[in-house]
Formats: C-alpha cells, sequence, structure tokens
C-alpha cells in the first residue's frame, strides 16, 4: 500500500503562498522542501510538530485561503489550443481560463485555473475581521501545544452527551453542562487576547473535571441500561423531531426525570419504546383474551387481535392505549378498566378481511334478536339491516357502521341494538338493491 498523501498539492501551495503560513517557520520550511506531504514525513516529526499538523493545519488552510481575493485583473482567455493554455498556480493543472487573485495582506497577485478560482471561493473577506482571527490562530496555536485538540474538546463538549445511548438526565448533567459553558467563556476570552499562563491551566483543570463527570456519565449508563422505562437515545431524536408541543413537553419531563414516566409515556411513539409497550401490556392484556399483534411506527398504533375473532385484526392508536390503560404498566391509579369492552372502544378496523370477520361474528349474535345484519358492499362503503318488527332493509354507512356496533361481535348488549331499531337511513327493496350491487360484490350475511 502506498504512502498516503495527508496534504493536497494545491493546499500545500495555497498554504506556502500565504503570510499567516510565515509566522510558523518551521512548518513553511517543511512545505517548501517536501512536494508531497505524507503519512511517513509527518510520522518523522516530533509528537509537538504532529500535534499542531492534526489540529492546526485545518485552521491554517482557512485562514490562508481568506487572504485572497479576487483580483481586479479580468479573467484571461487563452483560446482553444490547448499547448497555449497556462498553468494554475495552486494545482499545476492547464486552463484556457486563467484568474487572477491578490494577497489583502502582501499585496502578492497569483493566478489560478477555473476549478480552483471555484473551490476556493476566493471572495471579500473584511481586513480587519481577517487579522483578529490571525491573533485568535496564534493563541490557539499556544494553546493547543499545551492541550491537543483543544479546539474539537471545546466545540464538541455537549454533543458528547448525545453520544451516550440513553439519555442523562439534567440533574445528573447539569453540573457537566456548567463546566462546558465556563470552559467556552475562558477558552473564547483566551483566544481574544485575555488571559495568561494560569488561564492555561484553569482550561485543563475544566476539561480534567469534565472528563470525571463523564466516568460517572458512563458508570450510570451501564447501571440503567437494561432498565425497561430508561430513555434511551433514539426515544430522544424521536421527541425532537416531532415539533410540536406535546413531544416538547414529554422531552421536558424525560430529562428532568430520566425515566420515561406514565404522564410522558402516551406521548412517546418511538419504535423500541412501542415494542417495550406490547411486550408488557400484552403480559395483562391476555388475561382478558386481548393481543397485541404487532406495532404500526408510521401510524403509531398498534395491531390488536380480540379472542375468539383472531381473523379480525384492528388498530389502536398508541397514545389511546397507553393512556387509558398504560396505568397498570406504572402501577398507577386506575383510568379506564382493563376490559374487551374497554379496549374495543378505542380500536378501529381498517381493513376489507377483519370487516367481513366482524360483521359475520355480529349476525351470529343477532340472530335471535328483532334486527338482523342482511349483508354489505365494501366497495360502496354500504351494509343493509334487517328489521323485522317494521319488515324493512334499511341502508346504513359500511365504517360508521362498524365504528360504532362492533361490541355486537362480542356480546348481545341490549342498549346497543335498541339504538340499532332506531338508527335512519335510506329504506331499500332488498332485491333490487342485491341485483343492482351483485356485480360490485355484494356479499350476503
Amino acid at each position: 500500500m502506498g504512502d498516503k498523501l495527508l496534504l493536497k498539492s494545491k493546499d500545500r501551495n495555497v498554504l506556502i503562498f500565504s503570510e499567516i503560513t510565515k509566522d510558523y517557520d518551521w512548518f513553511l520550511r517543511l512545505l517548501i522542501e517536501n512536494e508531497k506531504i505524507t503519512d511517513s514525513l509527518i510520522n518523522s516529526l516530533t509528537p509537538e510538530q504532529q500535534n499542531f499538523i492534526k489540529y492546526m493545519v485545518p485552521i491554517l488552510l482557512k485562514e490562508a485561503t481568506s487572504e485572497w481575493k479576487e483580483s481586479s485583473r479580468p479573467p484571461i482567455d487563452l483560446g482553444e489550443d490547448r499547448s497555449q493554455w497556462g498553468n494554475c498556480s495552486l494545482c499545476n493543472k492547464p486552463n484556457r481560463y486563467l484568474h487572477f487573485i491578490d494577497n489583502r495582506k502582501s499585496g502578492k497577485t497569483i493566478n489560478v485555473g477555473s476549478e480552483c478560482v471555484k473551490e476556493y471561493a476566493f471572495n471579500e473577506t473584511d481586513i480587519v475581521y481577517q487579522r483578529k482571527e490571525a491573533r485568535k490562530i496564534r493563541r490557539l496555536s499556544i494553546l493547543n501545544d499545551k492541550i491537543p485538540g483543544v479546539k474539537n474538546i471545546v466545540e464538541n463538549w455537549k454533543d458528547r452527551l448525545d453520544k451516550f445511548e440513553i439519555l442523562i438526565p439534567t440533574p445528573l448533567s447539569k453540573n457537566y453542562e456548567q463546566l462546558g459553558e465556563k470552559l467556552q467563556k475562558i477558552y473564547d476570552d483566551f483566544l481574544s487576547g485575555k488571559g495568561s499562563e494560569s488561564t492555561i491551566y484553569q482550561i485543563h483543570k475544566l476539561i480534567q473535571q469534565g472528563e470525571d463527570e463523564i466516568k460517572e456519565f458512563e458508570d450510570y449508563v451501564k447501571k440503567e441500561r437494561d432498565n425497561e422505562f430508561i430513555v434511551t437515545r433514539n426515544m430522544v431524536n424521536w421527541l425532537k423531531t416531532q415539533n410540536n408541543s406535546k413531544a416538547s413537553k414529554a422531552l421536558e419531563w424525560v430529562r428532568e426525570e430520566g425515566r420515561v414516566s406514565y404522564r410522558a409515556a402516551h406521548r412517546i411513539a418511538e419504535k423500541g419504546f412501542m415494542e417495550t409497550v406490547k411486550t408488557k401490556m400484552n403480559a395483562y392484556l391476555n388475561n382478558i383474551g386481548v393481543f397485541i399483534e404487532g406495532i404500526l411506527p408510521i401510524e403509531e398504533s398498534y395491531i390488536i387481535k380480540i379472542i375468539p375473532l383472531e381473523q379480525c385484526f384492528m388498530q389502536m392508536k398508541h397514545e389511546d392505549l397507553v393512556l387509558h390503560f398504560g396505568w397498570i404498566m406504572f402501577n398507577e391509579e386506575v383510568l379506564t378498566p382493563l376490559s374487551v369492552k374497554n379496549v374495543l372502544k378505542h380500536c378501529k378496523i381498517v381493513d376489507e378481511k377483519s370487516i367481513d370477520v366482524l360483521l359475520k361474528a355480529i349476525a351470529g349474535n343477532l340472530k335471535s334478536s328483532p334486527i338482523k345484519v342482511k349483508g354489505y358492499v365494501y366497495d360502496y362503503n354500504e351494509v343493509v339491516i334487517h328489521d323485522l318488527s317494521k319488515n324493512l332493509f334499511l341502508l346504513l354507512n359500511l365504517k360508521e357502521f362498524v365504528a360504532k356496533y362492533k361490541l355486537l361481535a362480542f356480546e348481545q348488549n341490549a342498549t346497543l341494538i335498541s339504538d340499532l331499531q332506531s338508527s335512519k337511513g335510506k329504506y331499500v327493496n332488498i332485491g333490487e338493491y342485491i341485483r343492482l350491487r351483485e356485480r360490485a360484490g355484494y356479499i350476503n350475511l
């Protein structure tokens, strides 16, 4: 395997031509004396120089680029004859069009090709700001010699909390966050020219204190990661993407508590947590002949089966399941008693096969009642009811009928039967209706 190139040729040339690099004699000599800056070359340097290359060169390159601006001299078109094209001062590739850039500090002008002028985006930059940034880089270099990678440490301070697989609760993370705020201020002040050698010691001490806090977080994660109601990183990310007040409030609660509580649980329909709810709730639902078959994360719903109608699949929203029946998982006071009847109230049936199974069960339960379910047409969303007391056939909305009277598939509820008898709809001649709907898939019950 070849020696890895750590600095592109064009980047090396930008640094050589720029004034900022002159502040670092040994580095400028390294660039001038070595056409290729490779892995093996860097490994031959002292630890301090390697530290400089790793952390300071990207910053120097950015500052070096900002030294240059587009020249008032217009670009030159050297024509179609490639032999007459000029080489770019940065990448050394031949170019038909040569652009010119001026160094703001030295006044030096060099030519660059079409691609390099785009890549480096040589735009106007305030000279006062540029000088201020150069001073900051010099101060950062001093600081980085003492604390390698200090810029990354400061900038990624808060992000380290987000790297843990579970949420570090606010009461535990508060001191770490305050250390970060203090570190940021002292760091910014130092780069701006304030502070002295003692400031470097303060920065080092704050970073060490932060590392001690991180160790505490690691111990917390090891201890709590298997807790069923611990707040996972996936839950936090899900809540952040919801963009609504309910999710924001839930995030506030779980940050404070470090656990998913009953008050927050119905607001968290993240896939992993829904799987936990499915497992926990099935332990209780099975006792009443109800079973959560699966989850639908996009719909934020569960697939529900109720014995004996095992081929009838219903859906219940996560919010409804946890809000009404989740009390049992959290040992809270009863909100809605756990029963088939109450579960059904919050379920909906959406697919044709499940509706067919349910309607047949309702028809079977109504055999001895004065009202029957005669048949239905799914595509037309119609169901026909036969009122024996009047010997009339009533046409109703199928989906509304299923939503309102689904409990009749499990019991002969006198209140629902009486309500069904008083339903208002369109009366039809059953013979004509069947002939009209036969080709549309009329199902006789």
